[in-house]
């Protein structure tokens, strides 16, 4: 049983002390909800995840968030004290926004900003977003003009990725299953920064994607593909030349979990595989790039959403979980001791009471302190709104 405060009862605490560790390990370590004086508190429906990228080059994160069907997104610039300010909220106008993704998508040096768009329940039409970058920082919409718009696709969970080895950022769009008109999860392929063009393949399916994470696994110059289904879960890979499903080759389950990161772990330079789902967390590492053997799992009540991001300023990544029910069940931070295997539970993590857990995006490098912050949504119940958060951290 899980406190508010996130302690761990000593029953719990005897099942996980052996890889997890109970209390401790963070002496002197603080969190603190900064949005407020980042600028960046709204009490808001959410959708999808945030993206965080530096849109304007100056080396700095910048944040495209979450306003789900009750205002527009927002774009923010970040400064150097830890400050985001808005960008002309104008350019964004309000639509049912579920996502989005960022890349140089036509090759100009310039972030430019995907869009997925939902479709009145499946109902109607709605032309999916992408906003392509002009020379003085604003955006303009091309996804017509790039082949992307796909008008019938209930827009769910778009990802950009490599996935030929061009280096050119490709897409994956996630979408609800059609009722309609049809709406099935794509990849797209960037053809010289001038269209997209759909890539055929297993990914190619009506399973409801609630997550996409992409990564070069096999150190092979090409990202293979994550998608969690509603009932399902599935990489997706290059296999000479054409895409097929390899879960079960890289050894793992088909089981569906709500979400997925790849991170290295434990500083070999490989990416590792998390996930989490409704009552427990995982850590799978890469071994040869297979995942064939759980290295660490915590049992949880509600999780739903993970990011990953240097919390504590020791060279390695901690991991955020966010779960559902506000004011019951808290969020929980681990802390990495290094191996990727072995947590500590962070004990004074600040809890939202309203609303309801959506997702986490870690800001690396947060102010210059080589930390990362967390940006959390909580207005996962619509129409009800929840507070917006930025985790910061100091001390340790």
């Amino acid at each position: 049983m899980l406190s508010r405060q996130g302690a761990i009862t000593l029953s719990a605490c005897l099942i996980i002390i052996a890889s997890a560790g109970c209390g401790g390990g963070h002496s002197g370590l603080t969190a603190r909800d900064v949005a407020a004086e980042a600028g960046v508190a709204r009490n808001v429906t959410t959708e999808g995840e945030n993206c965080v990228f530096d849109y304007n080059g100056d080396g700095i994160m910048d944040l495209f968030v979450s306003n789900h069907d009750q205002a527009p997104w927002q774009l923010f610039q970040g400064l150097p004290n830890g400050q985001f300010v808005p960008v002309d909220v104008r350019t964004f106008p309000l639509r049912d926004r579920h996502g989005c993704a960022t890349g140089d998508f036509n090759g100009d040096g310039r972030p430019d900003i995907y869009g997925s768009i939902g479709a009145c329940m499946g109902q109607c039409l709605a032309p999916k977003e992408l906003w392509i970058q002009t020379n003085d920082g604003n955006f303009v919409d091309r996804a017509q003009q790039f082949g992307i718009a796909d008008p019938g696709g209930r827009g769910r969970t778009p990802l950009s990725l490599n996935a030929n080895g061009d280096k050119r950022p490709d897409l994956f769009t996630g979408q609800e299953p059609g009722v309609r008109f049809p709406s099935h999860d794509q990849l797209w392929i960037n053809d010289r920064g001038h269209r997209f063009v759909e890539e055929p393949g297993p990914q190619d399916q009506n399973i409801g994607a609630q997550c996409a994470a992409a990564g070069d696994v096999e150190g092979d110059g090409t990202d293979l593909l994550i998608v969690c289904g509603v009932e399902s879960f599935h990489i997706y890979d290059l296999v000479h030349g054409k895409w097929a499903d390899v879960t079960a080759k890289l050894g793992l389950p088909t089981w569906p979990r709500g979400d997925a990161e790849l991170a290295d772990m434990n500083g070999d330079g490989k990416l590792d595989l998390l996930t989490v789902w409704p009552h427990g967390f995982q850590v799978r590492l890469n071994r040869d790039g297979r995942f064939s053997t759980a290295d660490y799992t915590l049992p949880l009540r509600d999780a739903w959403d993970l990011a990953v991001g240097d919390a504590d300023g020791d060279g390695d990544p901690d991991v955020y979980i966010v779960q559902r029910e506000n004011g019951v069940v808290p969020d929980v931070l681990l802390l990495n001791q290094g191996s990727g295997v072995t947590f500590t539970r962070f004990s004074d993590l600040p809890q939202a009471t309203t609303g309801e857990g959506s997702t986490a995006q870690a800001i690396p490098d947060y102010k210059g302190t080589r930390r990362a912050a967390f940006l959390v949504n909580n207005g996962a119940q619509y129409p009800q709104p929840g507070p917006r958060q930025l985790i910061g951290f100091e001390g340790g």
